[in-house]
């Protein structure tokens, strides 16, 4: 700490006195760090997550090269009103705080990029405008909004939002102007429709839309052409477009726990994606085109009302987990003997009867469970592999 100058040290000694917790000199600060960063002989970064302090010496302004700040997990009710002399500072989380007022003095922070209120569910009013021209993240999740604050319109280069848990049912229309944003997070809140105006942010890579109480998926989704994730679980989804297809670098997609009665053919166009979750949407049958998936490596489709499974599964070699557990499938098909490299498979709770030969190629299996079907006869060859499966370290449950 000698090696900082007086200023600053004296900053730390005010700190202390209001009742932090004892900061030691550290390499990184992250969510949950307590601690400071020093380069070129100046703090550039302050951690005090769950510190015990109730409020912030004014002396803060003192930290004239610091970048970083993290004052997550604490009674803080109010930020100091002067804060004019962080002129660096790119980064302020401010989460899980007591604060009943918006803290004015943030709008003195003109090169904030990341900004986070996460779970400041006390602070009810904001101000209509704000100059935080640089923000590029901000966090406003667990905040119980009912709606939109309009100082995020003044955010035009924002590349990450999360508005998740609170009470939202409609977004403004000034979304359409966030034409950087890369990730928006608008898991469990109220929204019945799919916003239109999400349809317009063109440079979206990841949206997350879990647990609301969405009706459809539009057409306009195939608008969305940069999107590389997107997480629809959990909301009354019974029909996707088939416009779907358009999202050529979608690498993710969750559709889980929606009353889907089918996927659109068109699903198989979607040649980069890694992650399929289809579980607990009450499916009957799996489009032939779902063995397009090339690149496909986690396939979840357990809980459904699937009787069989297309034999174009075969063509998914890139496949580690299968989990179809808890549908009605009367046959593995024999195609699934391609899948050499698949290391999970979970056929339990099932209709099967026998099992396919084919099965004896899957040598790299961690996980085999066929049990709570109604098999009684195994080939001889089946019967050798499994036993051989169990001696390299495979769990196989067949009963």
């Amino acid at each position: 700490m000698n090696s900082i100058p007086e200023n600053e040290r004296l900053f730390l000694n005010d700190l202390k006195l209001a009742g932090s917790k004892p900061l030691s000199n550290i390499k990184k600060v992250e969510q949950e760090t307590l601690g400071y960063v020093i380069k070129d002989g100046h703090i550039i970064e302050l951690g005090l997550f769950k510190s015990g302090i109730k409020s912030i010496p004014e002396t803060i302004n003192e930290l004239k090269y610091l970048e970083k700040l993290n004052l997550r997990h604490n009674s803080l009710s109010k930020l100091p009103e002067d804060l004019s002399g962080l002129k660096n500072l790119k980064y302020l989380d401010i989460s899980v705080n007591s604060f009943f007022n918006f803290p004015d003095s943030i709008d003195q922070l003109e090169n904030l990029e990341h900004l986070s209120f996460f779970g400041c569910y006390r602070i009810k009013e904001f101000p209509y405008s704000i100059n935080l021209t640089k923000l590029k993240e901000l966090n406003m999740g667990y905040m119980k909004l009912s709606s939109v604050p309009e100082m995020l319109q003044d955010f035009l280069n924002l590349e990450k939002l999360d508005l998740s848990v609170n009470l939202l049912n409609e977004l403004p229309e000034f979304f359409i102007n966030y034409k950087s944003l890369k990730s928006l997070n608008l898991k469990s809140n109220k929204l019945t429709q799919f916003p239109n105006s999400i349809c317009n942010l063109t440079s979206l890579e990841e949206l997350n839309l879990t647990n609301n109480q969405i009706y459809d998926l539009p057409d306009c989704i195939g608008n969305l052409i940069n999107l590389k994730k997107l997480y629809i679980g959990a909301n009354r989804i019974s029909s996707i477009s088939s416009a779907i297809s358009n999202l050529k670098s979608l690498v993710e997609l969750n559709i889980s726990q929606n009353p889907l009665m089918e996927l659109p053919y068109e699903i198989g166009e979607l040649t980069s994606l890694k992650g399929l979750n289809i579980a607990h949407c009450g499916l009957k049958n799996l489009p032939e085109s779902i063995g397009n998936l090339i690149s496909l490596v986690d396939f979840y489709a357990f809980s459904n009302k699937l009787t069989n499974i297309p034999e174009s599964i075969g063509n998914l070699k890139s496949l580690d987990l299968l989990d179809l557990h808890e549908n009605q499938i009367s046959k593995i098909p024999q195609s699934i003997g391609n899948l050499t490299q698949i290391r999970f498979i979970d056929f339990g709770n099932n209709q099967l009867k026998e099992l396919p030969l084919e099965l004896i190629n899957l040598n790299n299996l961690k996980n085999f469970f066929v049990d709570g079907n109604k098999i009684k006869k195994i080939p001889g060859k089946v019967k050798s592999w499994l036993k051989s499966l169990m001696k390299s370290g495979c769990n196989v449950k067949l009963k």
